[in-house]
């Protein structure tokens, strides 16, 4: 895969086929339509009319980042025969306000959707690997900020290994117990 400027090209396609496939039904009843919310007609938009200066999905769209995707995934899958984990953050910015539904801009750079400001985790997502987030650490207002691991592609085990090591280690449930335990 050349770089990062394909990242996000990519994933428009993958998730507007997907997302927007999946909703495109509802989008075609005006009554269902009328009640879905901009997100989720941003997806079907951008598979059936086009997004963000895009035109409509295609079959060859979809074929093309089909193969980008394929070679994301074997840079991986070589990246993993020397090491367990690949990991990045988990957004592009500490948490915002929340009153917004998103970050409409990072330091002065627009976000043209609402999956933009959390662009990094869609490499996960792409290739299909196990991923899982961690604490890890504060932002000076104490708001929390995480890493994704991203293990091999079906070792789920090891990447739950190493979560409960990171667990134990840094002792962060302990600390901030999440409400539904507590």
């Amino acid at each position: 895969m050349p770089g990062n400027e394909d990242l996000w090209p990519l994933r428009l396609v993958h998730r507007h086929w997907l997302i927007g496939g999946i909703l495109a039904p509802l989008h075609a009843d005006p009554g269902y339509r009328a009640a879905m919310k901009p997100e989720a007609l941003y997806e079907v938009e951008g598979l059936l009319t086009g997004a963000d200066g895009n035109p409509p999905i295609t079959g060859l769209d979809v074929h093309n980042a089909s193969v980008k995707r394929t070679a994301m995934y074997e840079t991986f899958r070589r990246l993993f025969e020397d090491v367990d984990f690949a990991v990045l953050p988990t957004t592009q910015v500490f948490p915002f306000d929340a009153s917004l539904t998103w970050p409409r801009s990072i330091d002065g750079v627009p976000m043209s959707s609402y999956r933009r400001w959390m662009e990094v985790t869609a490499i996960g997502t792409l290739l299909g690997c196990p991923t899982i987030a961690l604490p890890a650490g504060l932002d000076a207002r104490g708001l929390p900020m995480g890493i994704q691991v991203i293990a091999r592609n079906h070792d789920d085990l090891s990447l739950l290994q190493l979560a409960r090591s990171w667990e134990r280690a840094t002792g962060r449930v302990q600390q901030h117990p999440p409400s539904l335990l507590g």
